[in-house]
């Protein structure tokens, strides 16, 4: 076998179960002696940021450092199809609830599936130049207000409207392990 790609989902299998399966594949990946294991993490990649999904990927990440594995760690920032597909997270997250939280006039770092999908086989093309490496990964940095413009400026009219009622806003941010509001703090780029 020649490489891996690991990536776990918490929104599935909760924050442990994420750290337990991403710390298997790793395990199985060096068992087996696959060339390069390609492990997608999220957000900077260091410890402290406060958010949940970010913190379990770091866990899992210094965990394969620890391995002696030809391993190549990569950050992807958010994704924007996190504003327009609905199999992703609803819209009403980025469009409304993020910028409540972090103001819209706040840069975040944004990325898509397909960018991914390219430096991911771009770092299995070219393991020479991508083993031992961790790479921050983003397309483009905008904030949510002129992703708003450049989404009205395409399809001639704004994003969907959710009401967002003020009750629900203080309640997710009264509730400090929601990854949100830990983001709306630490995300920049």
């Amino acid at each position: 076998m020649y490489g891996v790609f690991s990536v776990q989902n918490h929104h599935i299998s909760g924050y442990e179960e994420e750290v337990r399966q991403g710390k298997q594949v790793a395990e199985v990946a060096k068992r087996v002696g696959v060339s390069q294991l390609v492990y997608s993490g999220a957000g900077p990649g260091v410890q402290g940021s406060g958010v949940g999904s970010w913190e379990t990927k770091r866990e899992v990440a210094a965990y394969i450092g620890t391995l002696d594995l030809p391993a190549t760690i990569l950050h992807p920032t958010a994704f924007m199809e996190l504003m327009t597909e609905r199999k992703f997270f609803p819209a009403a997250s980025v469009w409304h609830l993020m910028p409540k939280l972090m103001g819209a006039d706040r840069p975040v770092g944004w990325l898509t599936v397909e960018d991914l999908a390219v430096i991911v086989a771009t770092a299995f093309s070219d393991p020479d130049r991508f083993i031992g490496r961790e790479v921050m990964l983003a397309s483009d940095v905008q904030s949510i207000a002129a992703c708003r413009a450049i989404w009205r400026e395409v399809t001639g009219r704004p994003p969907r409207q959710f009401p967002m009622a003020p009750l629900a806003v203080r309640a997710v941010r009264r509730h400090r392990r929601d990854d949100h509001v830990a983001m709306a703090g630490r995300e920049r780029c």
